[in-house]
């Protein structure tokens, strides 16, 4: 096991101070949404899965959907706190640890042969940079799994006609959803931008799917996460041709 810092400096981070296992209790739909988006997209993955690497893996959430597809894995993330916490939980696994940022990562080029990344690009304010490194760290041929946050998501799209501001929603820029607090960086892209953007990088487009497709507090009152989560395994791939979840998954490949 090895704990790997990075050359660039790393900024504290408030995830070094919060408990983001609590987050996840509340939110089992959202959690089942994800599980069943990931394993969709690894299944389509092709060997040797020898090493991947979870970019911004936090808690490591995401660890149970690879730990035994993958021969090594890395989870590389800003906040030192939640990588000990891992650390400890996984002492007898093959895993490797990185404190580094996303779009400066400690790690050669053309390491890995999978790479998934989910939950951060709401911290990404330049998403090119970050689409560009991890080109640079899979090898020719290597697999990304990516979730982005979606701002042109159905609810928004309605929300945005009845408060007559739908620029925000319809342009491919960021939009910072966090602007009372300046400390924050907490956006959400238009996924045509990041569409463009893994292809101008050197990567195919092998998949997209559309998940969290009922993200409402209303829904999960009534009904059961399990309830939800099954209607939801049947139309994340019919609803992505619409950008219609909160949550978009891109599965690309590096051209060789």
């Amino acid at each position: 096991m090895q704990h790997k810092e990075s050359a660039h400096p790393v900024p504290p981070t408030g995830y070094d101070k919060y408990d983001y296992s609590k987050f996840w209790e509340e939110r089992n739909y959202e959690n089942y949404a994800d599980e069943i988006a990931v394993k969709r997209l690894f299944a389509q993955i092709d060997g040797p899965h020898k090493k991947i690497i979870d970019v911004g893996g936090g808690m490591g959430r995401m660890i149970p959907m690879y730990k035994n597809l993958w021969k090594e894995f890395v989870i590389l993330d800003s906040s030192k706190k939640q990588l000990d916490d891992i650390k400890a939980e996984y002492l007898k696994e093959n895993i490797t640890t990185i404190h580094s940022l996303a779009d400066h990562m400690n790690i050669e080029d053309g390491t890995c042969d999978a790479m998934l990344s989910v939950r951060l690009f709401h911290y990404i304010k330049n998403p090119d940079d970050v689409i560009h490194e991890m080109n640079r760290v899979l090898a020719p041929g290597g697999y990304l799994v990516l979730e982005i946050p979606n701002k042109f998501h159905f609810k928004n799209r309605i929300l945005s006609i009845f408060k007559k501001n739908t620029k925000n929603i319809t342009s491919e820029n960021p939009v910072d959803i966090a602007e009372l607090h300046k400390d924050v960086t907490f956006v959400n892209h238009h996924p045509a931008t990041i569409k463009k953007l893994l292809e101008k990088n050197n990567f195919k487009i092998i998949n997209i799917l559309s998940v969290s497709n009922f993200r409402s507090q209303t829904l999960k009152k009534i009904f059961p996460a399990k309830f939800l989560a099954g209607v939801e395994k049947h139309l994340q791939k019919p609803l992505a041709s619409a950008w219609f979840g909160p949550s978009i998954y891109f599965l690309a490949q590096k051209i060789k």
